[in-house]
């Protein structure tokens, strides 16, 4: 994982290192997840070692893989991708006539729906 961040974002994670020593593992998941977090990863997408490393959650880090391949857009990576894009902001900008005239029609959609109706 850390050498996928690494393809992604160069230098996202530093001093891992290959090992089958349980603490070893769970230091390089560690430095994984401080890796999302540099790249702007959401709290939501990010997993907890344990989740991994004890296979107590593994949807979690699924959803997780899908997170990175997303924000991997962001940042400008070539892909391969898997899931979705990230949505993009959308700003909308209106005027203070044109919320005072959405307001206006919320009240009196909101006061005509509570009319009784004739039979």
């Amino acid at each position: 994982l850390c050498k996928l961040l690494n393809a992604i974002y160069p230098n996202t994670c530093k001093k891992f290192k290959a090992s089958k020593a349980a603490f070893v593992c769970r230091n390089n998941i560690e430095i994984y997840i401080q890796g999302c977090k540099s790249l702007g990863m959401a709290q939501t997408d990010i997993f907890e070692t344990r989740d991994l490393f004890d296979n107590q959650r593994p949807w979690s880090v699924l959803d997780n893989i899908y997170a990175v391949s997303a924000i991997s857009r962001k940042l400008g990576f070539q892909g391969p991708f898997i899931g979705y894009k990230m949505a993009e902001e959308n700003k909308r900008n209106f005027t203070k006539e044109q919320l005072e005239e959405a307001n206006k029609k919320l009240i009196k959609d909101a006061l005509d729906a509570h009319k009784p109706k004739d039979v």
